[in-house]
């Protein structure tokens, strides 16, 4: 591909020659294509920009709409704990305490125009969707969230230079559906009574201790160790692949068939 400036007119000439570049066309046809949009012809007013391609029979791609559902509800959250705390000797304090969480209305997004189970056939190899055309992703509140949490935690200062804090927190989260984000899809738009489970969050055993020395003596330095342990957060199990074929790749695979007991 050669350019050249018609002397200063400020128009480009662009002509295709043969080239040793593997990554310049010089096949016949694929010439001949460019030729035909006065790319490659040598002319002295290239038009291929003008010469637009026509679209006629061509497939229509399919446009993903995001939406938010008309009577949308805000997450409410409703809280219940109680806390007790108890002064031991040698400056000691223990902290107990317990508390629950429901949240109504959670995020979620749904694909209100998936193609419908069952329609799947050799006609309709993908399907077939209420309205023409592709996904309408819609923010809806219908999701659920339970959370319990039980916690003990102590404090002692056992003398001017040295402290030592710790808690241990017993945890259970469930929900169907992990608000905004990645987790936000369920399997089936259809369908969402499947996703109830141990949520994203839901790590049952934390533990944590930390203490703080002060040493007057060693150029008056700060120590600060710390211990934190926690349990395994749970995981998601999928296939990888779209069976249903709303573009989601959250199939989880199925261990028996639809009339199991």
């Amino acid at each position: 591909l050669t350019a050249n400036r018609n002397n200063g007119t400020g128009v480009q000439q662009f002509i295709f020659a043969e080239s040793a570049n593997p990554l310049v066309p010089t096949d016949p046809a694929t010439l001949t294509l460019l030729n035909s949009y006065g790319c490659a012809n040598g002319s002295f007013t290239p038009d291929c920009i003008s010469k637009v391609p026509s679209v006629a029979g061509a497939s229509p791609l399919q446009q993903s709409i995001w939406r938010v559902q008309p009577n949308l509800r805000v997450p409410t959250v409703y809280v219940a704990g109680s806390q007790v705390e108890r002064q031991l000797p040698h400056n000691f304090t223990v902290s107990m305490g317990a508390y629950a969480i429901r949240i109504l209305h959670v995020i979620r997004v749904r694909d209100i125009n998936a193609p419908i189970p069952g329609t799947f056939t050799a006609a309709t190899p993908n399907g077939i969707r209420p309205n023409p055309g592709g996904e309408i992703n819609q923010f809806e509140g219908t999701g659920r969230y339970h959370q319990e949490q039980v916690f003990v935690g102590f404090n002692s200062r056992l003398n001017p230079q040295f402290s030592v804090s710790g808690s241990y927190v017993w945890s259970m989260s469930n929900n169907d559906t992990d608000g905004q984000g990645s987790g936000a899809f369920p399997m089936n738009s259809y369908d969402t009574s499947t996703e109830w489970g141990r949520g994203g969050n839901d790590v049952r055993h934390r533990f944590s201790v930390f203490g703080t020395y002060n040493n007057p003596k060693l150029w008056k330095l700060t120590f600060s160790p710390f211990v934190v342990a926690s349990s395994a957060p749970p995981f998601n199990i999928t296939t990888g692949i779209d069976s249903n074929l709303d573009r989601q790749y959250a199939d989880r695979p199925s261990f028996a068939g639809a009339s199991a007991n």
